[in-house]
């Protein structure tokens, strides 16, 4: 009974990687900035930022969101936005980010099926009640052919004659991919447009995009292993 309990505790472990929960790498958001956690590597491959809209706190982050869910994301260290627009002047910031297999990882990775995209703001006029037609959104699009649609998000504009504002967030719907893959690009353009108008608050404080993967064959391999391992050690204690 104790081997086959050990066997089915050591391929668990195997099947759910060797990082621990919510473990996480991080990067300044710069040209080539590359972060790897749990078989993939995110790199930053083009990156093009309005005037003051990268600052020394601008980090690309991977993190651990749940077993078999990586998130990959673009966030100020510090309070202040990473990108914003004041005044009557429109903001735009793009990136590419590369998603690759981590070279040498010493497990069988899983491959993406899906990802998400949520987007952390404010849009928001200041003491106008009547303006219209100021924008922040965010597209994603994907270099390959297993998927076609363009993450899009969009905050919510915010009218009311006051000089506050509330931190929103957008969550977008998965975009599945017809065929997993564990290699692509994607490239995010944050756009802010005031329309000439005066704003109080707009801007972007958070991208992330949420990758969720399915195990590879050999990786669904090990895990029937443990779960035939827990079936056994449970009869032989039975009897």
């Amino acid at each position: 009974m104790i081997f086959w309990r050990t066997l089915a505790m050591t391929a668990c472990l195997l099947a759910g990687g060797a990082s621990g929960a919510w473990a996480q790498t991080t990067a300044a958001l710069t040209l080539n900035a590359t972060v790897s956690l749990d078989g993939f590597t995110g790199k930053i491959t083009a990156l093009s930022c309005p005037t003051n809209g990268c600052t020394a706190g601008d980090q690309l982050k991977v993190f651990e969101v749940s077993p078999g869910n990586l998130g990959f994301e673009i966030v100020n260290s510090t309070p202040t936005s990473s990108i914003f627009a004041s005044a009557r002047v429109a903001q735009t910031l793009s990136f590419t980010l590369s998603i690759t297999p981590t070279a040498g990882y010493n497990h069988k990775i899983g491959k993406v099926a899906s990802v998400t995209q949520n987007a952390v703001g404010f849009e928001k006029y200041n003491t106008c009640t009547t303006c219209s037609g100021a924008l922040a959104k965010v597209s994603t699009t994907f270099n390959t052919a297993s998927t076609t649609t363009p993450l899009v998000n969009t905050l919510t504009m915010q009218t009311a004659n006051t000089t506050t504002a509330t931190q929103q967030t957008s969550n977008g719907i998965a975009d599945n991919f017809t065929t997993a893959t564990n290699s692509f690009a994607i490239t995010s353009t944050l756009s802010l447009s005031p329309n000439g108008h005066p704003v109080g608050r707009l801007e972007f404080d958070a991208l992330a995009l949420q990758l969720r993967t399915v195990a590879e064959p050999a990786s669904i391999s090990v895990l029937l292993v443990s779960v035939g391992g827990l079936f056994m050690a449970r009869r032989r204690f039975l009897r």
